[in-house]
């Protein structure tokens, strides 16, 4: 990369020369951690969930794995990783980075067959001041530059060992390190709140539409039904009987007024899994009037749920805004139940809602098919209660949610400066 480093006291390095010995490493091949492998518990598998661009799910997610057994795991012991370790990703969305913090939730993870790890020698480097200087928006397209397969976006080791870094000495790069990260630990600290809420919204659901205590449960008369014991006077239905259910569709690439200056958002699955939380109000494209209505994509109303519906399938959001998806959706607008009451349940079906994705070339389910899923239609008061109990939980995790779209933006006007040299702190 070009050197506009103003400060002439910083050395330039790469990256592998600051790594301990042996510290810098692939994954293992895909047939060593295949699915078959996967167990309900055990060594946490690092994903590219668990990373993000530019910091913006803070430094490190720590949930959402897959697990190997002890055993696999230690066959895969040369692919380990642990606190402090720098995880990137290697194939796919090119730019994710994530630090694995002191406060890790397991002692030790293994890396997917797309992740590279950099454990980085403390006499050298600030394992931090790295892990900022990758996760910049420079570093970020320069490394989505090296790709080196269009089709499938690629990465190797070799190209991450010669990313070039600019270094301070260790005390400045540590004093840098710390001074951002008081934006990551504030966003982290609301990611744990929205994840608590996330949860509890869960918890709620399940006590109340699973086990059926519900408040004055014990007064309710349970009757067989095809899903089983539910609560007399609740139904069982298909979904596409009580939701809109609506795919997606593109506009034409090669009409360029589809596309120039447009105002309504379009989704795709990238957008999805960047997402900080179950909210959607941005996309990093937009499309005219025009282009929606010469395309087979459909505006939904605020308050719609999207869900992925191919390749993977079942990540799923809540619109804060009118939104129109590509073709990588499927996507409801309910009245009763509410989208929120359906949110959950699709949340809590959503294995079952993967096992029916079917296909050669990537998993996909198609509408017709998730049209007929089954689903318990509550008593109207029940549910009524339960929406009550849980909007005040969802408005509260976008507030969060925008709150570290802030601080991200915070963090992004100091980051490129403190990284040249050019401010002090």
């Amino acid at each position: 990369m070009e050197n506009n480093y103003k400060n002439t006291t910083w050395r330039k390095v790469r990256l592998g020369d600051v790594v301990t010995s042996g510290g810098s490493v692939s994954g293992p091949f895909g047939s060593s951690i295949h699915s078959k492998f996967y167990r309900p518990k055990g060594v946490p598998i690092i994903r590219g969930n668990n990373l993000s661009l530019a910091g913006q799910r803070g430094q490190y997610v720590d949930d959402d794995y897959m697990f190997l057994d002890s055993a696999k795991a230690d066959e895969l012991h040369h692919a380990h990783a642990v606190s402090g370790d720098i995880v990137i990703t290697a194939r796919g969305t090119l730019g994710q980075v994530g630090l694995i913090p002191s406060s890790a939730l397991y002692p030790k993870y293994i890396l997917s067959a797309n992740q590279l790890r950099f454990r980085i020698d403390p006499d050298k480097a600030d394992n931090k001041f790295v892990y900022y200087s990758l996760a910049n928006k420079r570093m970020i397209r320069h490394i989505q530059s090296l790709s080196a397969n269009v089709g499938v976006p690629n990465f190797n080791l070799g190209m991450a060992r010669n990313l070039e870094l600019y270094l301070p000495d260790v005390s400045t790069q540590t004093r840098i390190a710390e001074f951002l990260g008081t934006f990551d630990d504030k966003i982290e600290v609301n990611n744990k709140i929205i994840r608590n809420l996330e949860e509890l919204a869960q918890t709620i659901f399940k006590e109340w539409f699973v086990k059926f205590r519900f408040p004055d449960y014990e007064k309710v008369k349970m009757v067989d039904s095809e899903l089983g014991r539910i609560p007399e006077g609740w139904g069982i239905t298909a979904i596409g009987t009580v939701c809109r259910i609506v795919g997606g569709g593109t506009p034409s690439t090669t009409v360029a007024k589809y596309w120039a200056n447009g105002d309504v958002l379009w989704a795709t699955p990238t957008d999805m899994t960047s997402l900080k939380s179950i909210f959607i109000d941005s996309t990093d494209k937009k499309i005219t009037e025009d282009g929606l209505h010469n395309s087979s994509a459909t505006l939904l109303l605020e308050g719609a749920i999207l869900m992925t519906s191919r390749a993977t399938v079942g990540v799923m959001a809540i619109a804060r805004q009118p939104i129109a998806t590509n073709q990588g959706f499927i996507s409801l607008e309910c009245h009763f139940p509410s989208n929120l009451y359906m949110l959950n349940c699709l949340q809590r079906i959503k294995g079952q809602i993967q096992s029916l994705a079917t296909g050669s070339t990537f998993p996909e389910i198609s509408r017709g098919v998730f049209r007929e899923i089954r689903v318990l239609i509550p008593d109207v008061g029940v549910h009524d209660r339960f929406v009550e109990r849980i909007v005040p939980m969802y408005d509260e995790i976008y507030r969060l949610q925008k709150e570290n779209e802030k601080l991200v933006q915070m963090r992004d006007l100091f980051l490129p400066k403190v990284m040249k040299g050019e401010v002090e702190v």
